[in-house]
């Protein structure tokens, strides 16, 4: 685990100065950010400006505070993908970013964008839903990959036949989602298996 904190907030670190229900329930639309990103960590007593802090709660009090708001309010369950971590009277939460599924908090997608954690609209989760479902995955702002196993393509032209078949595929996209290819040969639409 990783204790070091920043020199400022960023697209994988958030922090809180204090542990109270205002700032938890920030932390929690934060982690659910970070589950549909990239992952990151949150801090308990660490200001604004980087400043370390002691907390002033009970540690114990609060790792049982985080895990039972997640439980109720954090669909689908998330457990697997965050680790709790009291660490100098400070406390951590490392979270891992799950690329299968899309998570809520309190019925809201969040997605963390720079140092910033916000709600999606209706079209943004729709196509976070269907970069899911294709395999694609936002690895920095603007750009993504797709990586997938036992892919086969094929022309929808019925007079070509083109087939192509991979075990493994991996594709980087710098400025939007990685777009269908057509078909080398006749210039018709590659449709996948998947699809």
């Amino acid at each position: 685990m990783d204790y070091s904190i920043s020199t400022i907030e960023g697209e994988q670190e958030e922090w809180k100065e204090a542990f109270n229900d205002v700032l938890l329930d920030e932390a929690l639309q934060t982690l659910c950010g970070f589950l549909n990103s990239n992952g990151g960590k949150i801090v308990f007593g660490v200001t604004c400006k980087g400043k370390l802090t002691k907390l002033l709660c009970d540690l114990d009090e609060a790792q049982r505070k985080i895990f039972d708001r997640t439980r109720v309010y954090l669909k689908p369950n998330a457990s697997m993908f965050f680790k709790i971590n009291p660490y100098e009277n400070r406390l951590y939460i490392f979270v891992k970013p799950d690329p299968a599924n899309i998570y809520q908090y309190r019925g809201i997608i969040y997605k963390r964008t720079g140092s910033s954690t916000h709600a999606l609209t209706y079209d943004e989760a729709k196509t976070l839903e269907q970069q899911r479902k294709r395999g694609v995955r936002e690895i920095a702002p603007g750009v993504f990959s797709v990586t997938s196993q036992g892919k086969a393509l094929k022309c929808t032209n019925p007079n070509c036949g083109y087939v192509e078949i991979s075990a493994f595929s991996s594709e980087l996209c710098i400025g939007g989602p990685p777009q269908p290819r057509n078909c080398p040969q006749c210039g018709g639409k590659l449709v996948s298996n998947l699809d």
